[in-house]
């Protein structure tokens, strides 16, 4: 995670999938982000703290916040999946 004011690199999720991540998505206050390649990790986008691991998901083509911040969506080629965000916001 870079700093676009600086260019300063704040945050690296080094290790945090087994292969390269395919699609980031941030909640709309910036406070949360969410990873996937074939698995799905939810972070605090502050501290870098893994709040949970989905697990396996599937190859998955992006992602999604609602702009409220309650559910979550990814797709693939032809297939997109809604799910409620944990209860952390």
């Amino acid at each position: 995670m870079w700093d676009t004011q600086t260019g300063k690199e704040l945050l690296t999720y080094r290790g945090a999938h087994h292969f390269s991540v395919h699609s980031v998505a941030f909640s709309s206050d910036g406070a949360h982000l969410l990873t996937m390649n074939t698995t799905a990790k939810f972070w605090d986008a502050v501290t870098d703290k893994l709040l949970r691991d989905y697990g396996l998901m599937g190859r998955v083509t992006g992602l999604v916040f609602s702009p409220d911040g309650e559910r979550m969506a990814d797709y693939t080629e032809n297939t997109a999946t809604i799910w409620d965000a944990p209860a952390v916001f």
